[in-house]
């Protein structure tokens, strides 16, 4: 292990209490964990507030059927209320229309590899959204992909902390 990658994994420690399985095994290949981290150090300096960044999180990792994800950040989530974890998690529409209009959006940014219809893209716009907020989301895509896919190649056993919040897939 080289030492930038020491350094990150003594910063998750410090962070966390402990170094998640995921991030451990996400640092066989330091530049991945590296690129990870980054990018989550830049998510404060996107144009989506910290509840809209938490639900495109937990849609992209339920998209991408990341259970590992799915259970972290259902914990993980102070932010996002019980209910509309629940909602996430479970597939459900959201009480509130701009939030739900988020998660389609988030949904179909995974699913058609960033490509909108234009009706989509209007909808979007229409309930108050930005072109920046858009990009904002490709972002949050990417930094979730990096996690989702590592996840699922290393499959790393389920922390106990997210045990409480474990999720299976659901068709």
């Amino acid at each position: 292990m080289n030492l930038q990658t020491q350094s990150i994994l003594e910063q998750i420690q410090k962070s966390f209490g402990f170094v998640p399985n995921a991030l451990q095994a996400m640092s066989a290949e330091p530049a991945l964990l590296k690129a990870y981290v980054d990018t989550e150090a830049l998510l404060p300096l996107c144009s989506l507030n910290i509840i809209e960044q938490e639900l495109v999180m937990l849609t992209v990792s339920v998209v991408n059927e990341c259970g590992y994800c799915v259970a972290a950040h259902s914990l993980a989530s102070k932010i996002l209320s019980s209910e509309q974890v629940d909602s996430l998690r479970n597939r459900q529409v959201l009480s509130d229309l701009k939030l739900q209009t988020l998660r389609e959006t988030t949904e179909q940014i995974v699913l058609q590899q960033g490509r909108l219809s234009e009706q989509q893209l209007s909808k979007f716009l229409n309930v108050g959204y930005s072109r920046s907020q858009l990009l904002a989301i490709v972002l949050i895509v990417a930094f979730k992909t990096i996690a989702n896919y590592s996840n699922h190649i290393n499959a790393p056993e389920l922390d106990h902390v997210f045990m409480s919040k474990r999720w299976e897939i659901t068709s």
